[in-house]
């Protein structure tokens, strides 16, 4: 499960802010409609990143149970918000370009995300990560809470597809995906990116990509363009 809506940009800073975001009002409602559709599972283990947003939706989500985290699991790693508007120049125009390009395609091991971390460094320490859980015999059904980037990362290599596949996947704030283990490792996907609060997907017509940049452009995007001046 991907955690539920946060805000990662604010009137109030300049920059975003990767790490400590927390669920808005908007991300609680999402893990509301997750805790409803989950009722009646019995998860053995619940295992988030180091990140808050997903600690927060997995205690929304199934309270009260024991929450494992691997630090592994946190979502990639963009550059500084200083390197990336050095990198726009100060010109909105390519800061917006070069976030809708963070995730191509295309897609290779050698790029990096937002000129931040190596996409083959963060493939390699995610799939790390699941396969250590996948291999741990203490659970029959798992809840993993973690990030956008990293389920389509996870979701490509339970597929068998390249990192080219990244951009194709959609993973929608508070979305739930369904992958079955068999005893040999062999995975089957049964279900990607379904929203209890939004079926549908009714109105929601920008990826998640594209809804960064326009949040960016309400907020921070203003003292970009006067620093460029």
């Amino acid at each position: 499960m991907r955690h539920g809506a946060v805000r990662y940009f604010s009137t109030d800073r300049q920059g975003p802010n990767w790490h400590q975001a927390e669920l808005t009002e908007e991300g609680q409602l999402q893990c509301e409609a997750a805790r409803i559709y989950f009722v009646g599972q019995k998860f053995d283990k619940v295992l988030i990143s180091s990140l808050p947003r997903t600690r927060q939706t997995a205690e929304r989500v199934v309270p009260g149970m024991e929450l494992c985290s691997d630090a592994d699991l946190r979502e990639i790693e963009p550059a500084q918000p200083d390197l990336i508007l050095e990198k726009a120049k100060g010109d909105p125009v390519q800061l917006e370009a070069l976030m809708k390009k963070a995730l191509g395609p295309p897609l290779g091991p050698n790029d990096h995300f937002m000129f931040g971390e190596r996409l083959g460094d963060f493939q390699t320490r995610v799939k790390s990560a699941i396969w250590r859980l996948i291999d741990d015999p203490s659970w029959t059904q798992a809840l993993v809470v973690v990030h956008s980037v990293v389920l389509r990362v996870l979701l490509a290599e339970f597929l068998l597809a390249p990192l080219d596949l990244v951009p194709h996947l959609e993973q929608d704030a508070g979305c739930i995906n369904l992958v079955e283990i068999c005893d040999t490792r062999h995975p089957l996907v049964r279900l990607i990116n379904y929203t209890p609060a939004l079926p549908t997907k009714e109105g929601l017509n920008s990826s998640s990509l594209e809804m960064y940049v326009e949040e960016w452009r309400k907020t921070a995007m203003v003292s970009v363009g006067k620093r460029g001046k």
